[in-house]
């Protein structure tokens, strides 16, 4: 669950002991909001009964879309303002959750409604850095046994260690590129190579439930 951490303690490729979490906040817990929930009246609507459309920017099927290395960040100043503040979905939602096949079900996270002149709702800008933000919490184990039982493929633990090698080695400043390493792994490095934003699909699951497709 968001927030949740375990360490390593016996495994040498694999990030330090001394990892102290991200000050990222989380999302929260997956569950509707309550009526209160961001003091706004639009949350306390319900959800909308038709189906909704994602954003061209963030569709994966559109001319438009937003092709990015997730595992970089973004810099929103190249998208203008406007479209940022546009809804993510059509009709608007009041909060979303975002899913993942490459993931574990339990990192599954909620894009919470931000308040424009057009009213409140989810919006692009919102889904971008909530996708940043929630791909990037630690994940510790309490020991090798414990990564294993969660990735039993040594194949897969290999491919996850090296996108975390990946990851911290690309910056340039040596002191920063240790802080990082010493961070340890991170969800992002869970999509191994899968690191190309293909878009929201929509799920079966209802209107507020999308799934993050990379490649």
């Amino acid at each position: 669950m968001p927030g949740k951490h375990v360490r390593f303690e016996d495994v040498p490729s694999t990030p330090s002991l001394t990892y102290t979490p991200s000050n990222l906040s989380s999302t929260g817990p997956i569950t509707p909001p309550p009526l209160s929930y961001h003091g706004s009246p639009y949350a306390s609507k319900p959800l909308p009964a038709l189906a909704s459309r994602i954003h061209p920017l963030l569709s994966g099927s559109d001319a438009q879309t937003l092709r990015h290395d997730i595992s970089l960040p973004l810099d929103l100043s190249r998208i203008p303002d406007h479209i940022l503040n546009e809804p993510a979905t059509e009709p608007p939602l009041p909060y979303m959750i975002i899913t993942c096949a490459h993931l574990p079900r339990e990192w599954e996270f909620r894009v919470l409604s931000t308040r424009t002149k057009q009213g409140t709702f989810v919006t692009v800008g919102g889904v971008i850095s909530a996708l940043y933000a929630n791909l990037r919490f630690g994940v510790e184990f309490a020991n090798q046994g414990a990564y294993e039982a969660m990735v039993p493929s040594d194949h897969d633990r290999r491919m996850i260690n090296a996108a975390w090698k990946r990851r911290y080695t690309r910056i340039w400043d040596a002191k920063s590129q240790e802080e990082e390493r010493k961070k340890g792994l991170k969800r992002i490095d869970f999509l191994k190579d899968r690191n190309t934003f293909a878009g929201l699909a929509a799920t079966r699951h209802g209107p507020e439930i999308w799934e993050l497709v990379v490649s």
